[in-house]
């Protein structure tokens, strides 16, 4: 028995000891291999982090914020003023591409002026100028927003397209100038000269004119460069869904026969194709009984005058369109119709 037992414990005591020689050889394993390893990492990251190091990477991250830096202070962004920064802009610099978004009032007359100069010295100059459209249903807001009478947009841009079309009709530039209206919501105002340079106008609320203020960015670095790229991207789009603003839409009313029920018939004509559904009529001292297309440049009105002696019919034309959207009624036509009832 007591030899039985004896060799159960031996058989164990071999048994533990074996366990701890291979817990032993297995950490002598791990550290042989690992902790090199980690002191070489180690001695990696105080390399690294030792800032006599040129090329660690303390230094290099150091480098890349200064010129990170440099790059934002270089960079010839400037805000005040817009007329101060118009100055400044160099439009009259412009080799071949310009995109104007809003012309101020005050120097409507300057930049058709500067166009001039361009288009006489640069035969490749193209010039794209963006506007917003009279006919657009936010007109009314701007002019609530400024403080406006209704109506006063539409005569500013009669003002800023009249010397523009002068412009191009005296100068043969034909395609070389665009001018454009759009109907989205009113955007700041944007000249961009030749993609290196760009001048935003800001409108603050009640304010027009000079006393807006602007900023001019200069794309001299990948940042600013990139915005300007952005603001004519958008500019772009705008201009993909705009209207022409030089070409009127010349309409004339004429008055026609009575029918045999006492209607009276105004004709409207048209020199090209007019769009019928763009047509606004405002009618005085009359209903309007019907309206149809009788012909792609012709329009007949039939009116059936109120019950009320004496008083005149009058028939103002606001609004119309050409068929094609590139011509508009720049100022109403207005016709009356002296008829006692």
């Amino acid at each position: 028995m007591f030899r039985e037992h004896g060799e159960e414990i031996a058989k164990n005591a071999v048994v533990g000891l074996a366990g701890a020689l291979i817990g032993y050889a297995v950490a002598s394993l791990i550290s042989e291999l690992l902790n090199p390893t980690y002191d070489a990492v180690m001695e990696a990251f105080d390399f690294q982090a030792d800032p006599n190091h040129e090329t660690g990477f303390r230094n290099v991250i150091r480098d890349e914020v200064m010129a990170a830096v440099a790059e934002v202070a270089s960079s010839a962004v400037d805000f005040g003023p817009r007329a101060r920064l118009f100055s400044k802009l160099g439009m009259s610099d412009t080799e071949g591409r310009l995109r104007i978004q809003s012309i101020s009032l005050s120097q409507k007359w300057q930049t058709t002026q500067i166009l001039e100069e361009l288009f006489r010295g640069r035969p490749q100059l193209t010039v794209k100028i963006l506007l917003i459209h009279p006919y657009s249903p936010h007109v009314q807001y701007r002019e609530n927003d400024i403080g406006f009478r209704d109506g006063t947009i539409r005569q500013l841009v009669e003002e800023t397209i009249l010397p523009l079309a002068s412009l191009k009709s005296n100068q043969g530039i034909q395609d070389r100038l665009q001018v454009r209206g759009y109907f989205a919501i009113p955007y700041y105002g944007i000249i961009s000269c030749d993609s290196s340079r760009c001048l935003v106008t800001l409108s603050r609320e009640g304010r027009g004119g000079d006393q807006n203020y602007g900023m001019l960015i200069e794309g001299s670095t990948q940042s600013s460069s990139a915005m300007i790229t952005d603001l004519e991207r958008g500019f772009d789009d705008r201009w993909s869904g705009s209207f022409d603003l030089l070409s009127p839409l010349q309409l004339t009313l004429s008055v026609g026969e009575r029918t045999s029920s006492g209607e009276i018939v105004v004709q409207v004509l048209g020199e090209t194709d007019i769009d019928e559904e763009s047509i606004d009529i405002l009618v005085e001292n009359a209903e309007l009984v019907e309206r149809a297309s009788t012909e792609a440049n012709k329009i007949q009105l039939k009116l059936l005058p109120e019950a009320s002696a004496g008083r005149p019919v009058r028939v103002q034309l606001l609004r119309a369109f050409s068929k094609d959207h590139h011509q508009w009624l720049r100022t109403p036509v207005e016709i009356t119709v002296g008829i006692t009832v």
